[in-house]
């Protein structure tokens, strides 16, 4: 009778310590964030559409999320305007926010600063982590 209470004991601790490993496994992927943003609403640009192309290399990264880098020559055009600046699609390529998730996204220029990413998808902004000073003209 001894062995049998043993061994249930043994099975009950470790189940409960089974239980608190997936506890823990599943509060850390909770924690794993996304990208942070915030409602912006844009105003569309109106045709002709503006063209852009960045002149030098340019890397930035979203809040929360993997950084990105710009390519000289790439092209861009002016989708519109938000309260954080020129929201610029690009034309010749694709561009993310990435962290969780992986989010559409157009750049955000605030006079010569890239200031963040626009995510057209649910009308939001995402602020730069290290804004940086970008190099663009218009075409």
């Amino acid at each position: 009778m001894a062995i049998i209470e043993t061994s249930s004991r043994l099975a009950f601790w470790r189940l409960r310590a089974l239980r608190l490993v997936c506890a823990g496994v599943t509060i850390a992927l909770a924690a794993c964030s996304d990208v942070r943003m915030t409602a912006a609403p844009l105003v569309a640009a109106t045709p002709p559409v503006e063209i852009y192309v960045v002149e030098q290399p340019v890397t930035a990264a979203p809040v929360g999320g993997q950084s990105r880098t710009l390519r000289a020559g790439s092209r861009w055009a002016l989708a519109g305007t938000i309260a954080e600046g020129m929201a610029l699609r690009p034309i010749d390529g694709i561009l993310t926010a990435e962290a969780k998730n992986v989010h559409e996204a157009y750049l955000v220029v605030h006079d010569t600063t890239w200031v963040g990413f626009w995510l057209p998808y649910g009308q939001s902004f995402s602020a730069a982590e290290a804004p940086a000073r970008i190099h663009i003209r218009k075409e």
